[in-house]
């Protein structure tokens, strides 16, 4: 079984490099590189072992990325159904070999798994997600279980361990769902061909917050910017694809609502803080 890694990059050149360091040690081990920042900020990636960069246009945003990236792999490389692949964001750095994660008898040919998030200061943020109720839109994080592992319905990006059958058989990212979405679709999808999604109790990675888009302290001045903005996980475009992806038109209308009413309490509640 290969090992490769896709992870989309824009800035943080840093951050990608203490990243790299935290994968290493493993023999059969490919990272792919995706930098879609027109400079091409990670060209200086290419002296290092094991590592292929694939540059974009700055367009791609994370999903066309990923996207980008498997393509590059269909044409680069003879990839067998059981390789594994990893998608990981550069704003972390896993805590434990990667090769203890990779030999540690996981079913992979009938589920997928990720990686427990902790930020800086080791405690566990949220991650993956099980929906509890479409209406009214209903998710629970699980964090800090004592299961050896918690099923899920969506995933995030941020390390993410799958076959290369697995990833086909739903066509990698939806080309709709550029930045925010594509993941968590990406979950539903796998779910619909009756692979199980699971949070690893014992493995975990810490994550740069600051880099994580969150909007967890969001004010009333940003309200535009939450609903239009690409780069925001609440913006009306993307999450309508999202629910309409798994639901029928007049339910999604419902669940959006939902979704949206939910926002602005959160949003009047920071601003009276």
């Amino acid at each position: 079984m290969n090992i490769y890694i896709l992870v989309p990059v824009f800035n943080n050149l840093n951050l990608t490099k203490l990243f790299l360091e935290s994968v290493r040690g493993m023999k059969n081990l490919r990272i792919i590189i995706i930098d879609d920042n027109p400079s091409k900020l990670h060209k200086s990636l290419d002296d290092y072992e094991n590592i292929d960069l694939v540059f974009g246009d700055g367009t791609n945003y994370w999903g066309g990325s990923i996207n980008l990236g498997i393509s590059y792999l269909e044409s680069r490389y003879f990839l067998n159904d059981s390789d594994l692949i990893i998608i990981a964001n550069n704003d972390i750095i896993i805590d434990f070999k990667l090769k203890n994660l990779v030999n540690s008898k996981l079913d992979f040919q009938n589920s997928v798994y990720h990686v427990q998030v902790r930020d800086e200061k080791l405690n566990y943020i949220k991650s993956c997600g099980r929906i509890k109720s479409w209406f009214p839109f209903i998710q629970e994080y699980p964090r800090g279980f004592k299961e050896k592992f918690k099923e899920v319905d969506t995933l995030t990006g941020r390390f993410l361990l799958l076959t290369w059958l697995q990833l086909k058989s739903v066509g990698g990212i939806d080309s709709k769902l550029p930045h925010y979405g594509g993941d968590s679709d990406l979950g539903l999808k796998l779910k619909s061909k009756n692979y199980k999604s699971y949070l690893l109790r014992d493995f975990s990675c810490v994550v740069n917050k600051e880099q994580t888009g969150l909007f967890e302290n969001a004010r009333i001045n940003q309200l535009i910017s939450l609903l239009t903005d690409i780069k925001s996980s609440f913006c009306v475009r993307y999450k309508w694809v999202f629910v309409r992806n798994h639901n029928n038109y007049l339910f999604s209308l419902l669940i959006i609502i939902s979704i949206y009413l939910k926002l602005i309490v959160i949003i009047v509640k920071n601003h009276l803080k």
